[in-house]
């Protein structure tokens, strides 16, 4: 309700027609008045308010609230998300969980990454605009194409007394695609190591040490380090074919590696 003034209405006395215009100017606009609502509302509201909203706990939209989502604040929904040009900083901790209970970030349109001893989690895919991209993977399966896009560079940390299997698609559906693995922050669990396959496609390995000696080329299935290994400074290049996957082996012992 408005808030009206009761000054010179009492019980008893005469009512004045100032004090009815009170009451008409009050709820048509041409007085200033405080309204004060209690329970509920129903209706609509058509014009500019131009205050401040104190609180809005509860709210169920408050599309223009100066701190909410969309309006005047810094988020507007595009489509079926909201979304923002403005710098974003977070202090703490951030969880991003999809619908499917996943968590996915997705960075294959970022022209850049910056690191400082932060780990980008197992659900990154990397492409060819990283410089090098840091990816988690302990322990785990995983599919080639779920963990790096065609071009990309990434580096593996074995930390976990486990392997780490990566499985890879038929290469005709990436021919011509490289991917580039790297094994440079630390040297692996004792019991871990990493091993590439293909269930129907064979893989067309080389191995070479630092100083070039060769000890393994061959067309197999499957391609894994031993134990505790691959040690820094190995670096694997991958490249799709049109009936193999081609794989070049640079590491610093060739005998790490083994294939069947």
């Amino acid at each position: 309700m408005a808030t009206i003034s009761r000054t010179g209405i009492t019980d008893g006395s005469a009512i004045q027609s100032e004090h009815l215009t009170r009451i008409i100017d009050a709820l048509d606009g041409t007085a200033t008045t405080d309204v004060i609502a209690t329970g509920s509302f129903t209706g609509s509201f058509d014009g500019i308010y131009t205050g401040t909203v104190v609180s809005a706990s509860y709210a169920v939209t408050a599309s223009h609230a100066l701190t909410g989502v969309g309006g005047s604040g810094i988020f507007a929904q595009t489509g079926s998300y909201y979304a923002t040009t403005n710098d974003l900083q977070i202090t703490g901790s951030l969880t991003v969980t999809s619908g499917s209970g996943t968590s996915i970030v997705d960075f294959s349109t970022a022209t850049a990454v910056s690191e400082s001893a932060v780990n980008i989690a197992t659900s990154l895919k990397v492409d060819g605009s990283f410089n090098t991209d840091y990816f988690l993977a302990e322990s785990g399966s995983y599919n080639l194409e779920d963990i790096i896009n065609p071009g990309g560079i990434v580096d593996i940390e074995l930390k976990q007394a486990a392997p780490l299997f990566i499985t890879l698609p038929s290469p005709s559906t990436y021919l011509g695609s490289r991917y580039t693995f790297t094994f440079q922050r630390n040297t692996p669990n004792p019991a871990a190591y990493v091993r590439f396959s293909q269930a129907s496609t064979l893989l067309a390995a080389t191995v070479i040490d630092v100083t070039g000696n060769s000890f393994m080329t061959k067309a197999t299935t499957m391609v894994s380090s031993s134990l505790g290994t691959p040690t820094p400074e190995t670096r694997i290049d991958l490249i799709a074919g049109k009936n193999f996957w081609h794989m070049n082996i640079v590491t610093e012992d060739g005998v790490d590696w083994y294939s069947a």
